[in-house]
């Protein structure tokens, strides 16, 4: 049939048959099937390493992820929140092992030091036994920032209580070794404001002070006026 037609017909007919094969191949491709999504990894174990004082069981308690499941890396990132927040790492990552059966989570972590003991110096105005029953870093627990500043503040509004101001505070540690280390809180400075606690129980309000009548030269040259002894106006 194509004989009888023109030979100038040829090329626009070529191109005819061009573009009617560039629509239809689309429409082919897009009726191939997808590249199936992978299969989702599962958890073969769940690990710790790094940890000395702090026991294997402790820590992944804290931790959601465990053997079996489906790994879900929002949840390890999650659990890499809950073992910084414990206070007891300074530093925690994490790592996967890949195996044709699953992955091996693995927690890599480094521990913040053990106290082995606690020691005050130049506390004068406080003694040291009621320190001990208000501060939080004691004797085998781990230190961390948290208690610092928590000490820190206690032992401030301590001496704030007994009239003392501009305080500053210092904490000192030793590493011994076996790992553990050794805290020196102090020397620090407070500046008595007034020579009297800053109890307000104690001190007579404005309204109910008096002025002293001038003693004269046998008296005494100083008097000291009682808050009981002051009548009311």
């Amino acid at each position: 049939m194509l004989h009888y037609l023109p030979r100038r017909f040829f090329p626009w007919l070529l191109m005819f048959l061009l573009g009617f094969a560039g629509m239809v191949q689309p429409a082919v491709a897009a009726d191939a099937p997808a590249t199936p999504a992978p299969a989702p990894e599962r958890v073969l174990s769940v690990g710790v390493t790094g940890n000395r004082f702090i026991e294997t069981e402790t820590v992944l308690a804290e931790v959601k992820t465990k053997a079996g499941d489906l790994l879900d890396r929002k949840q390890i990132g999650r659990d890499v929140r809950t073992l910084f927040d414990t206070g007891y790492f300074s530093n925690v990552s994490v790592e996967g092992i890949r195996s044709p059966k699953g992955v091996r989570v693995i927690f890599h972590v480094v521990e913040n030091p053990v106290i082995g003991e606690v020691k005050l110096k130049g506390n004068s105005a406080i003694e040291t036994k009621i320190f001990k029953f208000k501060l939080k870093m004691q004797p085998g627990r781990v230190l961390n920032e948290t208690l610092k500043r928590h000490d820190i503040e206690t032992i401030r509004h301590m001496y704030l209580k007994k009239g003392y101001y501009q305080i500053g505070i210092h904490i000192k540690t030793k590493k011994r070794s076996d790992g553990r280390v050794d805290v020196v809180i102090g020397p620090w400075c407070a500046r008595s404001a007034r020579p009297y606690a800053a109890s307000t129980s104690t001190l007579p309000s404005r309204s109910s002070r008096t002025t002293p009548e001038k003693p004269d030269s046998a008296a005494t040259a100083s008097i000291r006026v009682r808050a009981s002894s002051i009548p009311s106006r």
